[in-house]
C-alpha cells in the first residue's frame, strides 16, 4: 500500500539530517514496510547523500529523534550510536535506487557543495500493518484515519 511519497530537497547550508529510523514518525502499528530513496541529481557525502548503518534495522524500533536536534523526542536514551556500526554512504548518480527498511538508522550529511541536492522518495507498507494514532499522535493522518483500521482503508 502506497503510504506516502515526497519529493525532496536539500540546499547549501542546511544542517545535517541526524541519525534516526522513519517508522517513529508514521501512525502505524509495526514496521513492515520498505522505503525507496531515489535521488534526482548526482549525490554523494558532499552532496547530502543518503548513508546507512548496515544492520541497524536488527535493533527494531527505538526512540524517535528530533530531526533538528538529534535528541530523542522524550529525553530517552538512544540505543545506537552510528561509530559502532560499518556505515554504507554509496555515491548515487541520477535515478539509482536504495530501499531499506523503516526501522534502517539513517542520515544526511550537511550540503558542502553549491546548489542543491533533490530526491524522491517513497514509501509502501504491507496492508497488514494497522493505522495506531499512539506511535505517531501529531501526525496529520490521525484527524482522517481510524485508529487501528488496516492501513488499505485510507479515508
Amino acid at each position: 500500500v502506497l503510504f506516502q511519497d515526497l519529493l525532496l530537497i536539500k540546499r547549501q547550508g542546511q544542517r545535517v539530517f541526524p541519525w534516526h529510523q522513519d517508522f517513529g514518525f508514521w501512525p502505524i502499528d509495526r514496521p513492515l514496510g520498505v522505503v525507496f530513496w531515489v535521488p534526482l541529481q548526482a549525490s554523494d557525502g558532499d552532496r547530502g547523500a543518503l548513508r546507512f548503518a548496515r544492520g541497524s534495522h536488527r535493533l527494531g524500533p527505538q526512540a524517535v529523534v528530533d530531526l533538528h536536534t538529534g535528541r530523542t523526542q522524550q529525553g530517552d536514551e538512544l540505543a545506537f550510536d552510528a561509530d559502532a556500526w560499518p556505515l554504507y554512504s554509496p555515491t548515487y548518480a541520477p535515478g539509482d535506487v536504495v530501499a531499506f527498511s523503516p526501522v534502517t538508522f539513517h542520515a544526511s550529511p550537511a550540503m558542502a557543495r553549491p546548489g542543491e541536492r533533490a530526491a524522491w522518495s517513497c514509501i509502501f507498507l504491507s496492508p497488514e500493518a494497522r493505522w495506531s494514532h499512539a506511535n505517531a499522535p501529531n501526525h496529520p493522518l490521525c484527524k482522517v484515519v481510524a485508529d487501528g483500521a488496516p492501513v488499505t482503508e485510507v479515508f
